[in-house]
């Protein structure tokens, strides 16, 4: 399923676009899916229009910011212990 349009740049794309965007990433996030391959894959876009547009939608305070070792976004990976 391809979501949206991308036609037109980073900033011609409205506060919908992105919080989309949000959508589909916190989604492949609980299907344990690659999330940004996930909103390149909804949107029909190359992988690094998907990443600028996450970039964005954290910006926009959509996602949180990334952390350092959790390569499933935000998340511990589930098989992780504490």
């Amino acid at each position: 399923m391809v979501l949206g349009s991308h036609v037109g740049t980073m900033r011609g794309h409205t506060p919908e676009h992105y919080r989309q965007v949000a959508e589909v990433y916190d989604e492949a996030i609980d299907a344990q899916d690659p999330p940004t391959q996930s909103v390149a894959e909804a949107f029909d876009v190359p992988y690094t229009t998907a990443a600028r547009w996450v970039r964005r939608a954290r910006a926009l305070g959509l996602l949180p910011p990334p952390r350092a070792g959790l390569p499933h976004g935000n998340r511990p990976h589930p098989e992780a212990s504490d």
